[in-house]
């Protein structure tokens, strides 16, 4: 078992041990699906969640071990002061919201960096995208024998991954199960229905969709993915693709690899800082950054503020 410093906080020592346990249920998913191709083609995308997870870990550790984080977490040390639900219903404290956040940056720059283009050739790529997308729904909506095929491929979809789900687990799915899409019959099922139509007028009166009882949410979700059409996804997924074309990209010097998350993370970090300590506190962030990005040359206040002057928009 690791053992940290005692400065360490127990919040993220708590989230590493959560990790850990991750990584462990996705290597038996590996083991259970097979061999994946360097892509993660998988449905549940293993293998190149793994490549992330392993980087992201690597961070957290960092930020749990290196000495000068010591200093870092004592600048940090005092309670989160936010009004956010979120934050105040899941007790999060300063690192472990701060991790929260660098945890997310990471997790996104590493799944865009992997094959990331330059600005032009990605606008190329998501209108070339748009345009067979429109094309697609143009050949489903003229023949009706391709549109009863597309209306059930995403219910269709969910029945295979529930199937091979069950069958790695050792379970025979019957011929009578095929008969209609498994996620209409949930949806459908009394387990999904309150115990009296007393308890499903209250659940009615309920505005926020938290309050609401877990099985009527679960049965939401049930029934809108099985009304789902294929059309319905390459719809949405045209209006996505518009809005992402238009959007200016994040990582804008892709092919400076990991040199680009830098500026992306000493953004962030100072961000948080003005955000909860209303003060820049350039040295601690010098300090984070150092230990996420794991330098060799530790950053300093100037180096900071030199990478805020170039990145203010």
């Amino acid at each position: 078992m690791t053992r940290f410093p005692e400065w360490a906080p127990t919040s993220l020592v708590s989230r590493r041990d959560q990790m850990l346990d991750s990584r462990a249920l996705r290597q038996q998913m590996n083991d259970e699906m097979g061999e994946l191709d360097d892509r993660g083609f998988c449905p549940h995308g293993i293998a190149r969640q793994a490549k992330v997870d392993d980087k992201v870990f690597g961070a957290l550790e960092r930020l749990l071990a290196s000495p000068d984080m010591e200093a870092a977490w004592k600048a940090l040390g005092r309670p989160l002061e936010s009004n956010d639900p979120f934050v105040r219903r899941n007790g999060m404290d300063v690192p472990w919201m701060l991790w929260f956040l660098v945890e997310k940056e990471l997790e996104s720059f590493y799944e865009q960096i992997d094959g990331a283009n330059t600005a032009a050739v990605r606008r190329k790529n998501l209108k070339a995208a748009e345009g067979q997308a429109k094309k697609l729904l143009e050949v489903i909506g003229a023949a009706r024998e391709v549109a009863v095929v597309a209306r059930d491929v995403p219910a269709r979809y969910l029945d295979r991954q529930n199937w091979q789900f069950r069958e790695a687990r050792g379970e025979r799915i019957g011929w009578e199960e095929t008969a209609s899409p498994g996620v209409t019959r949930d949806a459908d099922c009394a387990e999904f229905r309150c115990e009296s139509w007393e308890d499903e007028l209250e659940d009615e009166r309920i505005s926020r969709w938290s309050e609401r009882a877990l099985p009527r949410r679960l049965e939401f979700w049930a029934s809108r993915a099985g009304e789902v059409s294929l059309q319905d996804h390459l719809q949405f997924f045209m209006e996505m693709i518009q809005v992402e074309a238009e959007r200016e990209p994040r990582i804008k010097q892709p092919g400076r690899g990991e040199d680009a998350l830098r500026p992306l993370l000493i953004k962030l970090l100072d961000w948080f800082m003005h955000k909860y300590f209303s003060q820049p506190l350039h040295d601690t962030v010098a300090r984070i950054a150092t230990a996420v990005l794991d330098l060799k040359t530790p950053l300093t206040r100037d180096d900071i503020r030199g990478y805020l002057a170039t990145t203010r928009e």
